[in-house]
């Protein structure tokens, strides 16, 4: 008998021991899937924050080139960004040339020419448009908020080029009637927060077209 009390004492201990190890593998799982998913959420906002950057970049490049498109010299080259907050749609940037001198894209004009939607669930988020008072825009701590945009438009006027950052949808920051008459005042810097889960990178322009990531 107290043989197979013992026994049957070591053989409580030993499923004790094994429901202890089930349980730590459990938790080590976990923490190995969470630290991989957010591994996986940061590449995929820093790959869409350079590919924005590289799209922006484009834009001025072309306006500075002076490109043609249907064989004509367009009056200038843009970027919108278009945010669909809450909604279905994923973030987009549509790159145009604007053939009818109003700085604003028109597919109906003909202007488009080329577009990139975002991948992994990354989404444009808190887009913002800051007033800027010196010529460079310190990003670092701009002064005061212009407006929160859901659809921004970055747009350059060859051959500098000359950069001008508005929201489409309720006209504000630095935009004119088109590039010989564009002119502001203001000068405006834009910051845009790219996230996917708890992962965000955060993409800078500034009133002389230059782009950062921030990091």
């Amino acid at each position: 008998m107290r043989r197979l009390f013992s026994g049957g004492h070591r053989a409580g201990f030993s499923m004790i021991e094994i429901i202890v190890v089930i349980a730590i593998a459990t938790i080590l799982m976990g923490v190995v899937s969470v630290t991989l998913r957010r591994g996986r959420e940061e590449q995929a906002v820093r790959r869409e924050a350079q590919l924005l950057t590289l799209d922006i970049r484009k834009a001025q490049a072309l306006a500075a080139s002076s490109a043609e498109i249907q064989g004509v010299v367009p009056f200038g080259y843009g970027v919108v960004v278009s945010d669909d907050p809450g909604g279905g749609a994923n973030t987009q940037t549509t790159l145009f040339a604007d053939l009818d001198n109003d700085m604003t894209y028109s597919e109906t004009a003909g202007e488009f020419v080329d577009s990139r939607t975002f991948r992994s669930e990354v989404r444009a988020q808190n887009a913002q448009i800051f007033e800027c008072s010196m010529p460079l825009c310190d990003l670092g701590s701009p002064p005061s908020t212009i407006t929160n945009a859901d659809t921004l438009t970055f747009f350059f006027c060859p051959p500098n080029p000359n950069t001008f950052l508005y929201d489409e949808t309720t006209g504000i920051g630095s935009r004119g009637s088109n590039c010989k008459t564009a002119g502001s005042t203001v000068l405006p810097a834009v910051r845009i927060s790219l996230v996917r889960g708890a992962a965000s990178r955060t993409v800078l322009v500034n009133a002389v077209g230059a782009v950062f990531i921030e990091e």
